[in-house]
């Protein structure tokens, strides 16, 4: 949980920037290690590479988001597939099976 963060426009390719994390009994997984740390990075799609891999990391985890080197945690990539360890790996562990989330906005 973010108490605040930003998103900027189009001309910054919708720019994430986090600050000021919370307080909860959720790890934040998107902390999990500098080279993930999404804070900073533009949205990249599969046919828009933003990120800091040497591969396309949307087109390698099927879906968009503010990818650094990948990921350890996302919201947009495939759900219920055996084969499928992510998008929560560091909060719950290989294999867990998250079956919806939320993102609220205030």
């Amino acid at each position: 949980m973010y108490h605040q963060f930003y998103v900027f426009g189009e001309d910054q390719n919708y720019t994430l920037q986090l600050v000021n994390p919370g307080n909860g009994n959720l790890t934040d997984c998107l902390r999990f290690a500098i080279r993930y740390w999404p804070t900073g990075m533009q949205f990249s799609t599969f046919d828009v590479d933003n990120d800091n891999s040497l591969s396309n990391c949307a087109a390698k985890w099927y879906g968009g988001w503010w990818f650094n080197d990948c990921h350890v945690a996302y919201l947009n990539g495939p759900w219920l597939s055996k084969s499928w360890v992510y998008p929560w790996w560091y909060q719950y562990g290989r294999g867990t099976e998250v079956t919806g989330t939320s993102m609220l906005i205030k």
